[in-house]
């Protein structure tokens, strides 16, 4: 007798369809095993025969979604005093209905450890960063020279990691390096914009991401029209993380350092939010600069992906992608465009617009049912009801 997968139906829900923006109201999705397998107007999808039924009346139904610039730290603990990340990061993922997350900086070792751990969201990770000869992180691989930089592609590659990240130290001859073996081992590269590189040149080079508006803030005006254009041609996207810019506009506010959620971090977190900004100086007009930069890369076709960089100051895992949703719409997004920035646009990022990004059959069934409709305020995104993550409903306790 083969295996019986488990059947769940959630029924008469306003399903949102992020591939059209819009609200679809009285749907009813069919989940058997980690699988969607069917999806439609309530009146016409039959409920089997001992399905589950989680009742949607009154609640709205997301595809999962996904943090596009997170630390998840899976080499922790580094203090006896911490907990594993799985402990720590991966409950305040779901909780908050992350069920995948793009890893900026990690090991592949302990990467693959993680994946294999019950209740974790989907991974995607670049394993260590790739810098110049004296590294700005430690634990980052240092390339002083070209050869260096194709042997660390070549060796990642054989790792496992699913790209490679470039950070700022490096040189104009490593980085041209990196980008040429990295798309002869057929892996993207991404990250930081290096302060030896044009962000014209980067994304020539073939650069599918660039992180934190790294090389835009100075852009002069009169050019910014014609490097966006270049960024839409080579498919260049971006990862602003307004969140994090913001925690390091507002650092020396001492009101920050009162939230009560500071709390509930690992030691080791909070003494680097308490120290990470020293001499960093409040700049509201900074910040609006860069709220600016973000609506007009969106006006001109870029791609943007919804990312924290947490556990940076005052990024707190999980909750704060809310509040990058939140920002995304300040800056000038509709709350259906910034929704697209977690759910549809990373399905896209990745190549897994077959199996993630929006509500169909034959996708994995990570979802997140809300309580209030994101369509018409997106800090709804935040009132969860239920997370399924490959068809199973995870526990919900923030």
């Amino acid at each position: 007798m083969g295996l019986l997968l488990a059947l769940l139906a959630i029924t008469h829900v306003t399903l949102i369809d992020t591939e059209a923006g819009r609200a679809r109201q009285d749907y009813t999705v069919i989940i058997s095993g980690d699988r969607i397998t069917a999806v439609g107007p309530a009146k016409s999808v039959k409920v089997p025969r001992g399905a589950q039924i989680l009742d949607g009346r009154g609640k709205f139904l997301i595809p999962g979604l996904w943090d596009m610039h997170a630390h998840l730290f899976a080499t922790l603990p580094l203090d006896p005093n911490d907990p594993a990340p799985r402990d720590f990061f991966a409950p305040r993922f779901l909780a908050n209905g992350i069920t995948g997350v793009r890893s900026m900086w990690d090991d592949p070792g302990a990467i693959r450890r993680l994946r294999t751990s019950p209740g974790v969201p989907r991974i995607v990770s670049c394993g260590p960063i790739v810098d110049g000869p004296q590294p700005y992180v430690p634990g980052a691989v240092a390339c002083a020279n070209a050869t260096q930089g194709r042997e660390t592609v070549r060796r990642l590659k054989a790792e496992g990691v699913d790209f490679i990240k470039v950070y700022s130290l490096l040189p104009r001859d490593v980085y041209f390096a990196i980008a040429e073996e990295a798309r002869t081992v057929g892996l993207p590269f991404a990250g930081h914009l290096p302060n030896s590189v044009t962000p014209e040149e980067a994304s020539g080079a073939g650069q599918k991401s660039f992180e934190h508006l790294m090389g835009l803030e100075s852009l002069d005006p009169k050019k910014a029209p014609t490097v966006f254009a270049k960024f839409v041609q080579n498919g260049t996207w971006q990862t602003p993380t307004l969140t994090a810019l913001r925690g390091l506009t507002y650092f020396d506010d001492p009101e920050r350092l009162k939230d009560p959620r500071i709390s509930s971090l690992p030691p080791l977190f909070q003494q680097y939010w308490k120290s990470g900004g020293a001499g960093v100086k409040s700049d509201e007009a900074k910040f609006q600069h860069q709220l600016d930069l973000v609506a007009t890369m969106h006006r001109a076709g870029v791609k943007i992906l919804a990312g924290t960089d947490t556990p940076n100051p005052f990024v707190f895992p999980g909750e704060s992608l809310h509040e990058e949703l939140e920002l995304l719409v300040k800056a000038g997004l509709t709350p259906a465009e910034a929704l697209q920035c977690a759910t549809l646009r990373p399905a896209e990022y990745l190549g897994m617009t077959d199996r993630l990004g929006s509500i169909a059959a034959g996708k994995f069934a990570d979802l997140v049912l809300l309580d209030a409709d994101p369509l018409a305020n997106i800090a709804n995104s935040r009132r969860i009801s239920a997370v399924i993550l490959n068809g199973q409903q995870i526990s919900n306790s923030k």
